[in-house]
Parts: C-alpha cells; sequence; structure tokens
C-alpha cells in the first residue's frame, strides 16, 4: 500500500509519473545535511519537503512543464511558511531572530 496507489485513494493530487509524497521527502532529507541538490525536480516535492523543514533547496529540471509546476509548488509552499510565520506573536518573532 505504497504511494503508488496514493492517488486512487484521494491522498495526493499527482502532477508527475513518479512523484514521491512530501512526508517521504521529508524523511529522506532528515537523513542528510547541508545543501539539498535535486538535479531530475520533476513536480518539485523535495523543494517543498526542504522548505517545511527549513533547509536550502537547488533544482534543476530539464522539461519546462515540470519546472513551472515546480515553481509554482515550492512558490505556493514559500507564501505558507511566510503567512505561518506572520501569525506568530511579534515578541516571539523577535526572541527566534536573536537564536
Amino acid at each position: 500500500m505504497g504511494w503508488a496507489n496514493a492517488k486512487d485513494r484521494g491522498e495526493i493530487d499527482r502532477q508527475h509519473p513518479t512523484q514521491k509524497p512530501v512526508k517521504v521527502m521529508e524523511w529522506c532529507i532528515e537523513m542528510t545535511g547541508g545543501i539539498i541538490l535535486d538535479p531530475f525536480m520533476g513536480s518539485g516535492t523535495t523543494g517543498v519537503a526542504a522548505l517545511k523543514l527549513g533547509r536550502k533547496f537547488i533544482g534543476i529540471e530539464i522539461d519546462e512543464k515540470y519546472f513551472d509546476i515546480a515553481v509554482d509548488r515550492i512558490s505556493k509552499e514559500a507564501n505558507q511558511l511566510k503567512m505561518d510565520f506572520e501569525d506568530i506573536p511579534e515578541w516571539l518573532k523577535e526572541n527566534r531572530s536573536k537564536k
């Protein structure tokens, strides 16, 4: 019951033939250090996972269609994280930035 059948179960909106769940890529990223490089970015799942974990990310994609999808997904995640951060009380933001 892996992610291959996830679309049939309505769990993900698959935008690429080999798209993985973000949680799987988060797990992979947590096993590494440094900047995340994805030379076959596809629909950008690794980039989304990297952002969620606060990691730097470099993505490369030759297919313009998938590149555009990845940019859209990663941008939406970045905007969501920014909105989430804006909801944090001002005193907490100040304490976080001092660390």
